[in-house]
C-alpha cells in the first residue's frame, strides 16, 4: 500500500494556507481552490475556543473514510 511517509519528499504535494472556517463540500474537481484532484490527504490543526461550559458537537460527513481527532 502507498502512503503519504512512504513517497520521496520530492513527489509529495503541500499546501499551506489558514482557513478562517474549514466547511467545503463535494467537488468533482479540483479541491477548495488547490490543483489537488485525486490522490491526497488534507488535514487542518488548530484550537477550539469554547466560550462557556458545556457539551459541544462536532461534525465530520465524508464519504471516503475520513477521520476526525480532538486533543
Amino acid at each position: 500500500m502507498i502512503t503519504l511517509r512512504s513517497l520521496p519528499l520530492d513527489k509529495r504535494p503541500v499546501v499551506s494556507r489558514t482557513d478562517p472556517q474549514v466547511n467545503y463540500g463535494e467537488t468533482s474537481g479540483r479541491f477548495a481552490g488547490t490543483r489537488l484532484v485525486r490522490n491526497f490527504c488534507v488535514r487542518w490543526s488548530g484550537l477550539v475556543r469554547c466560550p462557556q461550559a458545556g457539551e459541544y458537537r462536532f461534525y465530520l460527513n465524508s464519504d471516503d473514510s475520513s477521520q476526525l481527532f480532538i486533543d
